[in-house]
């Protein structure tokens, strides 16, 4: 049983209810902003301490960046190097085919050739070469009793073959010493000297392979 009697008039009692629900709202509201705002400042202080972390690895990885951009740019003069290094190339690689015939032609002889060349085979080969060890060699020389240990490799090598006529052996023994001459071959091999009957007399067909790098 409530003793408790108001006699306040409604309109006043609803007036004050209502004040009484804005207050305690307000408290509510309050507490909820000053979460909030604690909320924002320790977001602020954590987003502040990340860009601190982030601006102290940005520092750390400058170094990096920098050697990373030398590195880029080495690669483009390298690469700038090997193009002019394939056009010299390319350019020695049509030089060669006149070297050659000046050097055919020269062997071949003066006013009045002994040898006729009727066909050049220039092709791509492989030789095999013997590397020995530089310490063995080097034990080897003191101590003429050792044997040194060798092993092999495979170079590229380009290979010409010449088949052609000379009026008898001695001219095809003239053009081959003339090629050998020439010091641009590092082998000239006669691989075949044939009798052959032409038209006009009797002469002798050759081939000679001759390789060079």
């Amino acid at each position: 049983m409530n003793d408790h009697l108001n006699l306040l008039p409604i309109v006043v009692r609803r007036r004050n209810r209502v004040w009484l629900r804005l207050r305690q709202w307000t408290v509510v509201w309050g507490s909820v902003s000053v979460l909030c705002i604690i909320g924002t400042l320790m977001q602020t202080s954590r987003i502040a301490a990340q860009r601190y972390s982030l601006s102290r690895l940005e520092e750390s990885v400058r170094p990096v960046r920098d050697t990373q951009q030398k590195l880029d740019q080495n690669l483009q003069r390298l690469k700038i190097l090997r193009s002019r290094e394939s056009m010299l190339a390319m350019l020695d690689r049509m030089e060669q085919p006149v070297q050659l015939l000046g050097i055919i032609g020269r062997s071949v002889g003066g006013k009045q050739p002994e040898v006729q060349v009727y066909d050049l085979v220039l092709s791509p080969t492989q030789i095999v070469q013997v590397v020995k060890n530089s310490k063995a060699a080097t034990d080897a020389a003191t101590n003429p009793a050792t044997t040194v240990p060798a092993a092999t490799r495979l170079v590229d090598r380009a290979h010409l073959k010449i088949d052609g006529f000379g009026v008898d052996d001695l001219a095809v023994a003239r053009f081959v010493a003339g090629l050998r001459e020439a010091g641009v071959f590092e082998s000239v091999a006669l691989k075949s000297s044939i009798h052959f009957v032409a038209m006009p007399g009797e002469c002798r067909q050759f081939t000679v392979e001759c390789v060079f790098q």
